[in-house]
C-alpha cells in the first residue's frame, strides 16, 4: 500500500509540474531551417487558439531528461517560447530544436533540464509541423 502510494505522489507531482511548463506562454517564434542550414527570418505565433494549440501537443512530447543526442543534421526549425514575466516584461525562456522525420514523428531537443530529448507521434508531429512550418 504504502509503495503504491508513492507512486500515486510521484506521478501527481511530474503531472503539475509538466502542467505549469505553459504557464504564462505569450509568443513562440519559428525559425526555419534552409538547406545550406542558415535561418529564416522569425515567424511569430501570439494568436491565443494557437498557441493552445501549441500547447496541447507540447504537452505531448515524451521527455528524456539529460539525454543529449548528436543529430546527424541541423534541426528542421528552431523555436524560442517567450513569456511573461512578473515584471510585465516578455522573456525567453526555452528553446527547442526540431526535427521531423520521414516516418512522420517529430524529435526535440530543449535547453529545458528537466525536459532534454523528447519525441512525439506521427499525428501530433503533423500539427506540429502544419502550425510551425506554414
Amino acid at each position: 500500500m504504502r509503495k503504491y502510494l508513492g507512486v500515486v505522489l510521484l506521478v501527481l507531482l511530474l503531472i503539475s509540474c509538466s502542467s505549469n511548463t505553459y504557464k504564462g506562454l505569450i509568443l513562440v517564434e519559428a525559425q526555419e531551417v534552409n538547406a545550406d542550414e542558415t535561418y529564416e527570418e522569425p515567424t511569430s505565433i501570439a494568436e491565443a487558439k494557437t498557441l493552445e494549440e501549441l500547447i496541447a501537443i507540447f504537452k505531448q512530447i515524451n521527455w528524456e531528461p539529460h539525454i543529449d543526442p548528436s543529430m546527424e543534421r541541423k534541426e528542421d526549425v528552431l523555436v524560442s517560447l517567450y513569456y511573461k514575466s512578473s515584471d510585465n516584461t516578455t522573456r525567453k525562456r526555452y528553446a527547442y530544436r526540431i526535427w521531423f522525420n520521414n516516418g512522420g514523428t517529430a524529435m526535440i531537443i530543449s535547453d529545458h533540464e528537466k525536459e532534454g530529448y523528447g519525441g512525439l507521434n506521427k499525428r501530433s508531429a503533423k500539427k506540429l509541423k502544419k502550425i510551425l512550418l506554414k
